[in-house]
């Protein structure tokens, strides 16, 4: 299991920090985007480590209530990223407390903490554990590190590297996210990436939607990265900044080690899926959410993070809701 999270990101060298804080925290493509780009502009002359064994990562973008809003369980390997994103409405079983809402997680267990006396720092400490613990249990996976990121953050990241652009297929006027885009591609920045990131009324399928969103996010700033040759050298103290304010990184987790690893990767090494799920249920407590099965989850979680299905030339054992390819985002709803 992973070890406890600081209060706040663990320093090195703020190049480092820039480019993987951004790239665990504010999700896999971050990896692509700023790593190579920051290394490349002398940021980071540490020669590579040889080949080094895969480090399982998850990615947690906390709301402001400190519900998981988004969940990515990220493998880092020598010449590849492998991840699934895991719904934040999947009823799972939380050790010790029967099935809720996988994104509940950290809460119960940042709760349980508080009844017993714990300070803030400890209980938000016990809540990343009962997280990890969760969604290792759902996927059959170790979690070797947990990275927590608040998702405000995407929009002060989409400022710094001057937005992100993505395709639609139809208007959308959201009144409970703010989202308002127009059918075809359009480029979006600060709170629009937000809001776009948000929405989750008026999508064929709610929340699976959402998270389609967030992968073709990240697929853009990769594309981008890769084909437009962003140079980044310039932003690093400022990307050090927003990954100190946003996000919390275990002291154990080597992020210049991992800065290494991913410098040489290229937007083909990056994959991106999301768990097997079933039709939305009620639990006996009455708790709403999607149906699972953790035999199929585990599965695919282990076919997938290991790197086989399509990119290995047959089909993963279950099929995920969405695998999107490498290349410019397609649209989404």
């Amino acid at each position: 299991m992973a070890a406890a999270v600081n209060a706040r990101t663990h320093r090195t060298s703020r190049g480092a920090i820039a480019a993987v804080g951004a790239a665990v925290a504010l999700a896999v493509a971050a990896a692509v985007v700023l790593v190579p780009r920051l290394v490349g502009d002398g940021h980071n002359t540490v020669p590579p480590a040889a080949s080094p064994a895969p480090t399982t990562v998850l990615l947690a973008g906390m709301d402001g209530t400190g519900h998981s809003d988004s969940l990515v369980l990220a493998r880092f390997g020598p010449d590849s990223v492998n991840a699934v994103s895991v719904p934040r409405d999947s009823l799972v079983a939380v050790p010790g407390h029967g099935r809720q809402r996988v994104s509940s997680a950290y809460l119960t267990g940042r709760a349980d903490a508080r009844d017993a006396g714990a300070e803030d720092g400890e209980a938000a400490r016990a809540g990343a554990r009962l997280l990890t613990a969760t969604v290792s249990e759902l996927t059959g996976t170790t979690i070797d590190h947990v990275a927590m990121v608040e998702m405000s953050a995407f929009a002060t990241l989409a400022d710094e590297v001057g937005g992100v652009e993505v395709c639609v297929r139809a208007a959308h006027h959201d009144r409970y996210s703010g989202a308002r885009l127009q059918p075809g591609s359009q480029r979006l920045t600060g709170t629009e990436v937000l809001a776009f990131l948000r929405q989750r009324h008026g999508l064929p399928e709610g929340d699976l939607d959402r998270i389609v969103r967030m992968q073709a996010v990240l697929r853009a700033w990769t594309h981008a990265a890769v084909t437009d040759g962003w140079s980044l050298g310039a932003r690093a103290d400022r990307l050090a900044s927003l990954v100190t304010e946003h996000v919390r990184i275990e002291p154990a987790l080597d992020v210049l080690g991992l800065a290494r690893r991913v410098a040489s990767l290229d937007e083909t090494d990056l994959r991106i899926a999301t768990i097997p799920v079933a039709e939305a249920e009620t639990t006996m407590s009455g708790t709403r959410g999607l149906a699972v099965d953790p035999v199929e989850v585990r599965a695919f979680t282990r076919a997938f993070l290991d790197g086989a299905g399509e990119s290995a030339g047959h089909a993963p054992p279950a099929a995920p809701h969405t695998t999107l390819p490498p290349g410019p985002a397609p649209c989404v709803d």
